[in-house]
This record gives C-alpha cells, structure tokens and sequence, in this order.
C-alpha cells in the first residue's frame, strides 16, 4: 500500500511528466506540420530531440521511481511507484535504464546538430550540395545505437531484491529492483557516461564558438 510520502512523490513526477508530454507531443506535431521547407532538414534533428524527450518523460512516469540507498551492501533499491508496476517488472526496470541513458543520447543529437549548422555554413561558402534528411536520420540513429549498450548493461544491472532487504526496508507489496554501482558492469556503464558526457558539452562549448565566429565573419 502506497503511503502519503508516495503519494506526494507520484503526484510531483506525474505533473511534471505529464507536462513534458503534451508540450513535446505539441512539438513533434508543430515540427511535422508547419516546418517551412527550407528548414525539413535541419527539423530532423529538432524531432530527434522531442522524440528524445518525449521517450524521457514516458519512462519516468512510467516508473516513478524512489530510490533508496542500502548502506550495508553499497547499493541502491529502485522502487518503482508507477503503472509500469501493473504489467512487467522487467518494464520498470527498462523504464529505469532509459530514463537514466537518453539524458546522454539527447546532448549527443544536441552536438550533432551545432555541428551541422558548422557545416551549412561551409556549403554555403563552397557551394556543395548539403546533406540530405535521410543521411541525418541516419546520423541520429548512429548516435542511438551508441548508448544502446549502456541502457542495455544498465538494465542487466538491475536485480531481485532478497527477502531480508526487502523486509529491512518495510518494503513488500512492492515492486523493487537492486542495482549495484560497485559491480564491474556497472563501473563500466557509469564510467563511459561520465566519460562522454563531458566531453560531449565541452565540444559543443567549442562547435558553437566555431559557429558564432564563421556568422560573425560572414556578417562582416
């Protein structure tokens, strides 16, 4: 049985997803009907990005997850609050991993595109034929699959919580998960994250320093 602490937290992360869905599933809608058609090309990477979130928000409401920290085996307890809870555990537990891996994906597509806008500007200036919308698909779609391996080790990672665990915390009737963040898979998973996404931002600080000089000197 859900108690008011739950409740309350169900109630923040649902008006919060909730919002997100609307608003990007008016922005898909908005970027499918009414982009001009010089700019279909460059809407690509826009929808990328609200297909993105859209999956985000659908995980977390989904889950609704409330974490717990298990001191004793260095471990975090994944209990999921949310609908995903009424058909598979295996669902809340992909949920999880999505949740956690499209933050990546998202700037990755966010880099993708400063670096498209980089070269628009050197078509211009050298008159070649720009890339056409199928080949930045294809682009985002490279990028999807390089994260699919940490959402997919991710989601190995989380485990079936003992009864003893499950009976320290008062947590029956619930649907939990385990997930240790000491394991070799999961250094592994979390490393390569921490790794990219630094690296990812600091070349899109970069890229778009890049970007404002060519716009400015083309101004000029």
């Amino acid at each position: 049985m859900l108690t008011l602490t739950d409740h309350i937290n169900l109630g923040v992360v649902w008006t919060l997803d909730m919002l997100a869905i609307c608003l990007n599933l008016l922005l898909i809608g908005v970027i499918v009907l009414r982009t001009p058609v010089q700019l279909r090309t460059y809407s690509v990477f826009l929808l990328n990005n609200a297909i993105i979130d859209l999956t985000t928000a659908i995980s977390s409401a989904l889950a609704s997850t409330r974490i717990i920290i298990n001191h004793e085996t260095q471990t975090s307890l994944f209990v999921f609050l949310g609908p995903c809870t009424l058909f598979s555990e295996h669902l809340c537990r992909l949920c999880q991993a999505l949740l956690v891996n499209l933050v990546t994906q998202s700037s990755i597509v966010l880099l993708i595109s400063f670096l498209y806008r980089l070269y628009i500007i050197d078509v211009a200036a050298t008159s070649r034929s720009p890339l056409s919308s199928s080949r930045i698909w294809l682009f985002c779609s490279i990028s999807f699959l390089l994260i699919t391996p940490l959402t997919y080790g991710y989601y190995l990672e989380e485990t079936d919580v003992s009864q003893e665990v499950l009976n320290r915390f008062d947590l029956h009737g619930y649907t939990v998960s385990n997930y240790n963040i000491f394991s070799t898979r999961s250094l592994v998973v979390n490393s390569v994250v921490c790794v990219i996404s630094p690296i990812v931002f600091m070349a899109i600080f970069v890229v778009r320093r890049m970007l404002i000089a060519r716009i400015s000197q083309a101004v000029s």
